[in-house]
């Protein structure tokens, strides 16, 4: 899926750059889980898009992300208590260190982690870690390693939001919790690290795509049951392809409706990309199959229907 969705963030860009009047275009998925990647690629090709339902970039994962991501870049004490919330220090412990380092924040994000009373000793040494890790990472960006920032902040986050003690699992074994983080994180990561600019010009982007308006020229993200009573210019229909069980995709009833219902979603360009085998219901429906040459692996181009 995630191949899908760049290939159709890049032939949205080329739309974008090859007319002189937008089109009105929406990305359809059966699930709302396909849309998390789909949002991953816009936003890391700064398409401007509107997701009907939560943005994956309001998840708590990743705001937690994008918190120690700004204290980083700017000493912000509100990252900083996003932060500690996240990494299992008490109420009581966030107030005694914000108010400690009221006004002098910026030693602690430049790696100095003060001795600060009350505080459990297993906070104190999360404390540090904490402090040396950001001071790190600022150096780093003085020498322009944003990358670098990125990736290993996720991987860092990951390491603190296990509980305290708790030994490191893998697999089958790894908590819900920390396999959903590193879920969400692997979509913040991709759609940073493909944008260009200084950090926090990306992150800005990001945020206020999560808390945006519908406008004009807007991509769409919708599932394809949501679609229903609307038409766009270009639609996509992603994720498409065969199950692995060899059963039809189309073999159920109300499969065949939502697709159908996708399908006729598009007033001029139709677009289906699927990965594995062919879908049944393109040649059912006689729709020519364009594959081999991209990096989805096979694409269905077909003509809208009307």
């Amino acid at each position: 899926v995630e191949k899908e969705a760049r290939w159709i963030a890049d032939d949205i860009l080329q739309h974008i750059e090859s007319r002189s009047e937008p089109l009105e275009c929406a990305i359809l998925a059966r699930r709302n889980k396909v849309l998390d990647e789909v949002e991953a690629s816009l936003g890391g090709h700064k398409i401007p898009y509107h997701r009907s339902g939560p943005s994956i970039w309001s998840r708590p994962e990743i705001a937690a992300y994008f918190a120690l991501l700004r204290f980083t870049c700017s000493g912000a004490m509100e990252g900083l208590a996003i932060i500690l919330g996240w990494c299992h220090f008490s109420g009581n412990s966030i107030n005694t260190i914000l108010g400690n380092l009221r006004g002098v924040p910026k030693p602690f994000a430049d790696g100095h982690a003060p001795v600060i009373d009350g505080l459990t000793p297993i906070e104190s040494k999360n404390l540090t870690r904490i402090a040396k890790s950001v001071g790190m990472w600022r150096k780093h960006l003085e020498q322009k390693w944003i990358p670098r920032v990125i990736d290993d902040s996720a991987d860092a986050l990951v390491d603190w939001t296990a509980p305290p003690g708790a030994p490191p699992t893998t697999g089958a074994d790894e908590p819900p919790n920390i396999k959903r983080l590193k879920m969400f994180l692997g979509f913040a990561t991709r759609a940073l690290g493909e944008m260009k600019g200084s950090l926090p010009i990306r992150l800005r982007a990001l945020e206020q795509q999560s808390k945006k308006q519908p406008a004009p020229g807007d991509v769409r993200l919708m599932t394809m049951h949501g679609s229903k009573g609307l038409e766009f210019d270009m639609v996509y229909l992603i994720d498409c392809a065969e199950r692995d069980d060899d059963s039809s995709l189309t073999a159920a009833p109300d499969e065949r409706r939502i697709l159908y219902v996708g399908m006729t979603r598009a007033k001029r360009y139709l677009r289906v990309t699927f990965s594995g085998k062919h879908p049944a219901f393109l040649q059912e429906a006689g729709l020519p199959i364009l594959g081999g040459s991209s990096p989805v692996g096979n694409e269905a181009v077909v003509p809208a229907i009307v």
